[in-house]
Parts: C-alpha cells; structure tokens; sequence
C-alpha cells in the first residue's frame, strides 16, 4: 500500500545519492576542468 510506495520512492532517491557520491570520488579530474 501507502508505505510499501513510499519504501520505493527512498529506496531510488538513496540510490541516485549513492550513485553521486561514487561519481564524485571516481571523478576528481572532472571536478578541476570546472
């Protein structure tokens, strides 16, 4: 139901910041050309 949706919603917004972070700390070079 209600709760089992919003599970989901955390589960992919947890996600995309995990994704984030590890592009951040794969990445520096990327950082530098901005």
């Amino acid at each position: 139901g209600r709760y089992r949706e919003l599970a989901l919603e955390n589960r992919k917004i947890l996600e995309k910041l995990a994704q984030t972070e590890f592009i951040e700390k794969r990445g520096p070079e990327n950082k530098k050309e901005k």
